[in-house]
């Protein structure tokens, strides 16, 4: 599929064994295609948005605000549409290689000197090399305004060989969570930040929580 947008594809993806995104490549398009078709290249790439089931579930992203939208950290779902299943068709960060890879905590998540930390271990676990993009995520739990559900704050993207295993620390700066608060000031409340690792927005391996001070900008 060539296409610089999300797309309705719910019948494609049920119909279909794979689908590769080719999103307005330009005239590298014909040999990127091909490598991904024909395995001589892992794909590497994540979606930048949010793809939808159905047209009723539009506006869909990841970022919806805390007790609306398609997910809850509760579990429970309070999305807007009569669906069966309320969730994207492929999720923000959605992306598929050739070989398979697990995430891990490495270490204890940490907030000091003004940076959000959390140490991870990702591993390929396939039989061959691949690619793929170790996403970071946040959410503030005691705002004192409506806040997103997640907030991605950071990616790397890694390379391994097969059955090779990498220590990475993603790492972003606190004032990334900073918003306008109630009396009109832009900042960030003191509480809790729940850290939320992965390899797409709907497939978090790592949370943490930690709690941060105060900041005004």
């Amino acid at each position: 599929m060539v296409s610089g947008r999300p797309l309705l594809l719910e019948r494609v993806a049920r119909t279909s064994n794979a689908l590769l995104l080719a999103p307005l490549l330009g005239e590298a398009a014909g040999d990127a295609v091909a490598a991904a078709l024909f395995g001589t290249a892992d794909p590497g790439g994540r979606l930048p948005a949010s793809f939808p089931r159905h047209l009723g579930q539009v506006p869909i992203y990841h970022g919806h605000r805390h007790g609306s939208g398609y997910d809850h950290p509760t579990g429970d779902t309070y999305a807007y549409v009569d669906l069966d299943d309320q969730s994207p068709l492929f999720a923000f960060g959605h992306g598929l290689s050739y070989t398979a890879f697990e995430l891990r905590h490495a270490g204890e998540a940490e907030a000091r000197d003004g940076m959000l930390r959390a140490p991870v271990r990702v591993s390929n676990t396939g039989r061959r090399d691949g690619e793929t993009v170790v996403q970071l995520y946040a959410r503030d739990e005691y705002a004192g305004v409506v806040r997103p559900v997640r907030q991605l704050l950071q990616f790397q993207r890694v390379a391994l060989a097969a059955g090779e295993s990498a220590d990475l620390v993603l790492e972003a700066p606190v004032e990334r969570l900073c918003h306008t608060l109630p009396d009109g000031r832009r900042g960030l409340e003191a509480g809790d930040v729940t850290l939320l690792a992965g390899f797409s927005s709907a497939d978090i391996r790592c949370t943490a929580t930690v709690p941060v001070d105060a900041i005004n900008v």
